[in-house]
C-alpha cells in the first residue's frame, strides 16, 4: 500500500516534473494543459507514493491528481443540479494520471486515495473532471466504477470528451 503527500506550492521542480511527465506522454487530453494552467492546480496537487519512499526525497510515483477552482465557462460545462457557490464556481481536475502499477489491487487502490483526497480537500463545491478519448470511449472499467462510488455523475459527452460531476458534500438531516 502506499500513502499521499501532498506537493508543496513552491516545489517548482517537483511540480515542473509532474508537468513534464504528463505532457510527455502524448496522450489528448494533455495536449492543451499549459504549464501556466498546471500552475493554478499547485495548492492542489496530490502524489500517490509507495510506503518504502515516504521520507525519500525523489520518491516513486505511481500516480498523481492536480486539481484547480474555475467556473463553468472556463471548463465547458452547461449546468449542474443546482449551485452552491456565486459565479458558477467548480473545480477541475486538470491532471489525473495513474502510472503502470504491477497488480490490479494496487491501481484500484491508487485510484481509490487519489479520488478520496480531493473529495475531502473540495466538498465545498462540485468537482468536475474530463476523460478524452479519440475514439469516444468511456473511462476504463475500474476507474468508472470508482468514480461512481464516490458520487461522480455523468453530465456531459462532446466529441470525445466525457466529463463527470461530483456534488459538494452537503448536511442532510436522516432523522426524517
Amino acid at each position: 500500500m502506499g500513502i499521499i503527500r501532498k506537493v508543496h506550492p513552491t516545489d517548482i521542480d517537483l511540480i515542473e516534473y509532474l508537468y513534464g511527465l504528463i505532457t510527455g506522454l502524448g496522450k489528448m487530453e494533455y495536449k492543451y494543459l499549459t504549464f501556466d494552467k498546471f500552475m493554478e492546480c499547485r495548492d492542489s496537487i496530490y502524489i500517490y507514493i509507495d510506503k518504502c519512499y515516504e521520507f525519500s526525497q525523489y520518491p516513486k510515483i505511481d500516480g498523481f491528481i492536480a486539481c484547480r477552482r474555475t467556473n463553468m465557462e472556463d471548463i465547458d460545462i452547461d449546468k449542474l443540479l443546482y449551485y452552491p457557490q456565486p459565479h458558477h464556481i467548480l473545480y477541475s481536475i486538470e491532471g489525473f494520471y495513474i502510472f503502470q502499477c504491477n497488480t490490479n489491487e494496487k491501481r484500484h487502490d491508487v485510484i481509490k486515495q487519489l479520488l478520496n483526497v480531493i473529495e475531502i480537500d473540495k466538498n465545498d463545491s462540485f468537482i468536475a473532471v474530463k476523460f478524452f478519448d479519440e475514439h469516444g470511449n468511456p473511462p476504463d472499467d475500474d476507474l468508472l466504477k470508482e468514480l461512481i462510488s464516490h458520487h461522480y455523475y455523468f453530465n456531459k459527452y462532446n466529441r470525445g470528451i466525457h466529463t463527470f460531476v461530483k456534488a459538494p458534500t452537503t448536511l442532510i438531516n436522516r432523522s426524517i
